[in-house]
Parts: C-alpha cells; sequence; structure tokens
C-alpha cells in the first residue's frame, strides 16, 4: 500500500493489508493496541500500533487504476464508477475514497467526484450533478483568473 503511505500519515510501527472481494463490503477498517515493551521500560507511555485493512473490489486495478484515478486531490480512490464523461472532458464517478481524521484515523467516503482534461477535480457528498456543475464553476474561475493576470 505504497499508494496510501505517499498520501497518508501512518504509524511506522503499524500494519497495512489489502484484501480482495467480488461482492464484499469495500473499505477501510482500523484496530489499535497498546505496546509497553516498545519503548524503554523508563517510558511511562506505551506505543499505540495501528493496523488497517483495506478491501478493495477485484477490479480495482481496470476501474481505478488504469481510469487514473487512483489518488485525486490527495485522497486515494477505492472504488469509481464512471457514470458520464461529458463533451467538455469532464468524467463524472460514483465512489468510494479515503479521508483522515485525527491522527492516523482514515475513513471510507462514498460520494461522487468529477475530473476535468487538465487533472481539474472536485468531490460531493450530494450528486453528480453537483460535482459537475462545482467543477465547471471552478474552472470558469480558474480561466478568469488567468485572463484578469495577464493584463
Amino acid at each position: 500500500m505504497k499508494l496510501v503511505q505517499e498520501t497518508y500519515r501512518y504509524d511506522d510501527a503499524s500494519r497495512m493489508d489489502v484484501a480482495l472481494t467480488k461482492t464484499g463490503k469495500i473499505g477501510v477498517e482500523q484496530t489499535s493496541r497498546l505496546d509497553w515493551n516498545f519503548y524503554s521500560k523508563s517510558t511511562r507511555y506505551p506505543k499505540k500500533i495501528t493496523t488497517t485493512r483495506f478491501t478493495l473490489p477485484q477490479a480495482w486495478l481496470s476501474r481505478v487504476w488504469m481510469a487514473g484515478v487512483a489518488t485525486i486531490g490527495g485522497r486515494v480512490v477505492l472504488d469509481a464508477e464512471l457514470l458520464e464523461e461529458a463533451e467538455d472532458g469532464i468524467r463524472a464517478y460514483r465512489g468510494l475514497w479515503l479521508e483522515q481524521g485525527r491522527g492516523y484515523e482514515l475513513r471510507a467516503v462514498s460520494g461522487w467526484f468529477t475530473v476535468g482534461c487538465g487533472g481539474d477535480h472536485y468531490f460531493s457528498r450530494r450528486s453528480a450533478t453537483n460535482a459537475t456543475a462545482s467543477l465547471r464553476g471552478k474552472q470558469t474561475r480558474m480561466a478568469l483568473e488567468a485572463l484578469a493576470g495577464s493584463d
């Protein structure tokens, strides 16, 4: 899970496993334990060791990696289903991605995201329409800023 290690904070003593599933639940599960023997005996605090298990669809390589959406905007995508591809090159996906909470906590978030030709992206928990409209608005604002900056 080098992809996760390059994108999120993680504990050097942690353990990460990947499981593939055909029909099971896709996501992430984490368990933590305290190791009193990790540091020297003079240390008053235990080491918190986190074990993370990622469950990915068997078709992850073809649906996510080959589509070029394995990491979008600093998030690792666990699953993505292409919903539509617009004429202007914007692709809308229904997906599941990872977000990092406090410490080393990872959680799977479901929703929609859009990706534009230049790598622009937008995530939405509401709808694909919201994500597409927001990305188009973002691209328009960036184009106007570029025009204003060229004066």
